[in-house]
C-alpha cells in the first residue's frame, strides 16, 4: 500500500476517534518522510490523541512540517508560538507564521493573524479578515461584523447574513436577536426565521429567546405551544433561565397539559444545586391556595429562608413577609421580618427599602426591637 493511501486510511481512523491506530499510522508515515503526516503526528501530541500530551514534540513535528512547506503546519506552528505550546510564547514568530500561512491563502491564518493584529494594526487585521472573508471564511465574517457592530449596522447586517448564508448558527441568533431587541429596527417576521433558523442548526442560546418571545409575545407573536416546546429544548441543554419558565407551563398548563407534579419535579431538581430562583418559585407554589397538593405556609417559608440565605433578594423580601404576617411562622415576628427587609435593602432593593420606612413610621415609638441580629 503506497504512502498517499497509508495516509487516507490514518485520516478515516483519527475521524472515527480511533485515535490510537491513527497515530501510530501516522509516525510510522512521518518518519519515512511524509509531510502531511508529519503536521497530523504534531496535532496526535499537541492535543494527546492517541499517545500521551508532549507539547515540546508536537512543536517538533509541526516545525519540522512547515520547514517542508507543509500549508497547514504554518498556522499551528503560528498558533503554538502565540500560546506558548511547546516553545516559549513569541508574538514576533506568531505573526511571522501566520502571514506566511495567510499568504499562501490558508484562511485559518488569515483570521489568527487578523486576530493577533487587532490591538495594534487594526487596518492590518481587518485586510486579512477581509482576504479570508472573501474565501467564504465563515469566522473572518463574524469579526468583520463584530468590527461594525454599533458603528455601521448596514455592515454588520451584511456580514451576519453571508455568514448565516453559509449556515452558521451563531450568525442566524445575532440576527434573529438584532430583530428582536433593537428598536429601531425591531421586526417580528425576520427575527422569528432568523432564530428558527438558528435554532435548526442547533445554536443553543436560540431555543429560550424563542420560548420567551413566544411566551410573552416581546419581539415574536405570541404562541404557547412554539413556546413550551422551545423552553423545553433550552432547558433539556442546561439553560437556568427556562427553568423557571418550563416549569410555569407545566404549572399553569401553557402550550402543554397542565401537570403541576412535573413543574413541581422540575423546581426540586433545580433547588438541589441551589438554585435560589427555582426555590423561591417552589415557595409561591407551596403559598398557591388553589393548588392544595402543594399548599404548605411552613414549607413555603423554608424556600423562601433558604432562597434569602443564598442573597436572593426576592427570597428575602418574602420571608419578611411571612414573618410579618404569620405565614409559615407560629407567630408574627416583626424582629425577624425587619431584619430579612433590612437585608434586602443593604443589597440594593428600592421595595426593602421603602419598607423600611413604613416600618419606623408605623412601628417605631409603640415596639422596641427585642433581638439582636449579627
Amino acid at each position: 500500500m503506497n504512502s498517499d493511501s497509508r495516509y487516507n486510511d490514518a485520516i478515516l481512523l483519527a475521524k472515527n476517534k480511533e485515535y490510537v491506530e491513527s497515530f501510530n499510522l501516522f509516525k510510522d508515515l512521518a518518519v519515512e518522510g511524509n509531510i502531511k503526516a508529519m503536521t497530523n503526528l504534531g496535532l496526535c501530541y499537541l492535543y494527546g490523541n492517541g499517545v500521551e500530551q508532549n507539547a515540546n514534540l508536537g512543536f517538533d513535528w509541526l516545525s519540522q512540517a512547515a520547514i517542508r512547506q507543509d500549508e497547514d503546519a504554518y498556522y499551528y506552528v503560528g498558533y503554538c508560538y502565540e500560546m506558548g505550546y511547546g516553545v516559549p510564547q513569541n508574538d514576533t514568530q506568531a505573526i511571522l507564521w501566520y502571514k506566511t500561512g495567510a499568504k499562501a491563502g490558508q484562511t485559518k491564518a488569515m483570521v489568527a493573524l487578523g486576530k493577533v493584529l487587532l490591538n495594534t494594526d487594526i487596518k492590518q487585521a481587518t485586510y486579512w479578515f477581509l482576504e479570508a472573508a472573501k474565501l467564504n471564511d465563515v469566522k473572518a465574517m463574524l469579526k468583520l461584523a463584530k468590527l461594525n457592530e454599533n458603528k455601521d449596522n448596514e455592515e454588520m447586517l451584511n456580514w451576519l447574513l453571508k455568514a448565516a448564508r453559509l449556515g452558521n448558527g451563531y450568525a442566524n441568533y445575532k440576527l434573529g436577536k438584532y430583530y428582536y431587541f433593537n428598536d429601531s429596527a425591531k421586526n417580528e417576521t425576520l427575527a422569528e426565521l432568523y432564530l428558527m433558523q438558528a435554532a435548526e442548526l442547533g445554536y443553543i442560546d436560540s431555543y429560550i429567546l424563542l420560548g420567551k418571545g413566544f411566551l410573552t409575545g416581546v419581539g415574536l407573536k405570541k404562541n404557547a405551544k412554539k413556546a413550551f416546546s422551545y423552553l423545553k429544548k433550552a432547558y433539556q441543554n442546561g439553560n437556568e433561565e427556562a427553568i423557571i419558565l418550563l416549569a410555569d407551563c407545566y404549572y399553569q398548563g401553557i402550550g402543554t397539559k397542565k401537570d403541576a407534579l412535573e413543574a413541581k419535579r422540575i423546581l426540586e431538581l433545580a433547588v438541589r444545586d441551589n438554585n435560589s430562583n427555582a426555590m423561591v418559585k417552589l415557595a409561591d407554589y407551596c403559598s398557591d391556595l388553589n393548588e392544595n397538593s402543594f399548599y404548605d405556609p411552613f414549607v413555603a417559608r423554608f424556600w423562601y429562608e433558604k432562597a434569602g440565605i443564598l442573597g436572593n433578594q426576592i427570597g428575602m423580601i418574602k420571608n419578611a413577609q411571612c414573618y410579618e404576617n404569620k405565614f409559615g411562622t407560629n407567630k408574627v415576628d416583626l424582629d425577624e421580618a425587619y431584619y430579612w427587609y433590612e437585608k434586602a435593602s443593604l443589597a440594593g432593593n428600592l421595595e426593602a427599602t421603602e419598607k423600611l420606612k413604613d416600618f419606623k413610621k408605623t412601628i417605631f415609638g409603640h415596639y422596641k426591637l427585642k433581638k439582636k441580629r449579627k
